[in-house]
């Protein structure tokens, strides 16, 4: 049996493992809240770029007298694909990382079950 300050790699593997688990719920959390699924350029770099140069062309042509209607339409659409959450995806990642959590906890209960370290940590409801 090993302590708390030397966990073995199947330990250190579902430690990490519920910490994905957990960091992508909070990630699927953040876009249903912001309604965004970009919220910072770590979501996806490339749309970052993207959705800023709509967002500058955006205003351009709304502040450009002639500017069609149509252009800004098409550009405003274009920006919500971008940029904009999709909920029938985030509701069904949320389901998945949930269900990804669960799984992730329950190894790492039978991780320190197996190396005798659970005590007090889990309460049986996990």
């Amino acid at each position: 049996m090993s302590g708390f300050g030397s966990i073995s790699a199947g330990t250190a593997t579902a430690i990490n493992a519920v910490n994905a688990a957990f960091h992508r719920l909070d990630s699927v959390a953040q876009q249903m809240s912001t309604l965004l699924r970009i919220n910072s350029a770590s979501d996806d770099p490339a749309g970052t770029v993207a959705a800023a140069e709509l967002e500058r062309d955006l205003i351009t042509l709304e502040n450009t007298p002639d500017a069609s209607p149509e252009a800004i339409i098409q550009t405003t659409a274009a920006l919500s694909e971008i940029r904009d959450a999709d909920f029938t995806k985030a509701i069904s990642e949320l389901i998945k990382t949930r269900i990804q959590a669960r799984v992730s906890l329950f190894a790492l209960k039978i991780q320190l079950e197996s190396e005798g370290l659970v005590g007090s940590l889990f309460d049986g409801s996990a």
